[in-house]
């Protein structure tokens, strides 16, 4: 359902000049509007009107940004801002604060809303009075969740029923419009407006609870904003050592850098450079070096979540970017295990660790350009290559093997491997880190390309045949 999306920015802050001539704070490397602008150009919105933001040139002007259409209304009034943007009276408008932040399913279940849907036609209005005036001419986003019960800022209303509370209305419903001054002015019509559905028992309440959202009214509101707003960019695939160790620790520098002009790939390039000095420490072969070597290994891994983060805090996110991502991760460790396959030849070890390691080099970076090139040449419409062992196919979950590996799976994935091996390496314990790896990167192979020639062969088998 296509609405005309009218964004009210309110909350102090925004029109506070800062120490750095900044009108709008940045949360999360973005200013609230330009993250409901990509938000909402991610749901297919080609335009959006923003009312009393105060000096819009910083959200306009900045390169890159949103590609969403964005015009920004001289008047702190928003019934003025809709009427002057000549909206049919039979058109929805959607009204969203601009001091909040929201989750993606929020402005979702926003923008799925249909008026129509709601209330009788004209022809029924007639017919049947009290269908006429229960026909509903406004829906509140309101937060279900944990029990309670409060709006979120967002509200989906007909154009006509606009002119009734602020034009066409009687006395007291035009003075609700005439008192609200000053750059709070849009706002207020809003929660005006919705008083004035509520009085005509014209409100409908759209619940959600599946996401977040959050005020960011006054400087209190920040930190909470901006902890919650990091906390939601967590993958549903991390693993124990990720959720409770590693994603913490990315996100509280994520948090630091987020405001700065620093790109994922570029944050990519660093982490991947950082990586590789802990091969270059370890090939000293001194127990210290290797140890230190270990620690930033680990920490390599870590810092492996930020661009990611930034990425998706920010609205970069690309698959060129994924795929430098992961090339990067497959270099950082294999040449790490090669180094300590190298230190343990050098120690007078059997050449087969040395031979081991070569053998992860290779099956990892062989596995890693074929799940590479399928999601490079993915068809239109077709989707990446995706390895989904049985235990993870819907209809294998419910099997009682299927349940205990989807249990313990978290306990062996990347990030537990890697705290494994850096504190075998800590440790001195060099030998177990080839063989572990090397039957990992066996098993990656064989799965990858197991998954390939599958594929193939089912792609050819679906072939009509000639004649």
């Amino acid at each position: 359902m296509a609405h005309n999306v009218f964004v009210t920015v309110s909350s102090q802050p925004a029109h506070k000049p800062k120490k750095n001539g900044r009108i709008h704070p940045m949360l999360g490397g973005l200013t609230l509007p330009e993250r409901i602008a990509y938000q909402l150009e991610k749901q297919g919105v080609a335009r959006v009107d923003l009312v009393n933001v105060g000096d819009s040139a910083e959200i306009l002007s900045r390169t890159p940004g949103p590609k969403i259409d964005m015009k920004c209304h001289s008047t702190d009034s928003l019934f003025e801002a809709i009427k002057n943007a000549d909206i049919s009276d039979d058109s929805t408008v959607m009204i969203i604060r601009g001091d909040r932040i929201y989750g993606a399913e929020i402005l979702k279940a926003a923008l799925s809303v249909d008026m129509d849907a709601f209330g009788g036609d004209e022809k029924n209005a007639e017919q049947n009075e009290a269908q006429g005036e229960a026909a509903v001419d406004a829906v509140d986003i309101v937060d279900k969740s944990e029990g309670s019960s409060s709006s979120v800022g967002i509200t989906v209303v007909r154009r006509s029923a606009l002119d009734a509370v602020f034009g066409e209305g009687n006395e007291e419903e035009k003075s609700s419009g005439d008192k609200n001054k000053g750059v709070f002015r849009a706002v207020s019509e809003q929660e005006a407006l919705l008083k004035w559905a509520e009085r005509k028992k014209a409100l409908v309440e759209k619940a959600v609870t599946d996401d977040f959202w959050h005020r960011v009214e006054d400087k209190a509101d920040f930190k909470p904003a901006r902890d919650a707003l990091f906390k939601s960019l967590g993958k549903s695939i991390d693993g124990w050592v990720a959720k409770h160790f590693n994603r913490p620790v990315s996100q509280a520098v994520s948090k630091r850098i987020a405001n700065y002009p620093f790109t994922p790939n570029q944050i990519s390039a660093v982490v991947f450079l950082f990586g590789l000095s802990a091969s270059a420490l370890t090939l000293t072969g001194e127990w210290i070096w290797i140890a230190i070597g270990a620690v930033i290994f680990h920490f390599a891994s870590v810092f492996d979540g930020i661009d990611g983060e930034i990425a998706r805090v920010k609205f970069q996110s690309s698959k060129f970017g994924a795929l430098l991502d992961s090339i990067l991760d497959h270099i950082v460790l294999m040449a790490w295990v090669l180094a300590v396959a190298y230190v343990i030849h050098w120690r007078g070890g059997h050449i087969i660790y040395l031979i081991s390691g070569w053998v992860v080099f290779w099956f990892t970076a062989l596995g890693t350009a074929v799940v590479n090139y399928n999601q490079i040449t993915t068809t239109k419409g077709g989707q990446p290559m995706e390895l989904q062992w049985d235990f993870e196919k819907e209809e294998n979950k419910e099997k009682p093997l299927a349940k205990f590996v989807n249990s313990v799976r978290f306990l062996v994935g990347r990030d537990v491997d890697c705290v494994v091996l850096g504190t075998l390496a800590i440790l001195n314990i060099l030998k177990p880190i080839v063989i572990i790896s090397v039957t990992v990167a066996v098993v990656y192979f064989a799965v990858v390309v197991g998954h390939q020639v599958k594929k193939i062969l089912t792609k050819e088998s679906s072939q009509p045949s000639a004649g």
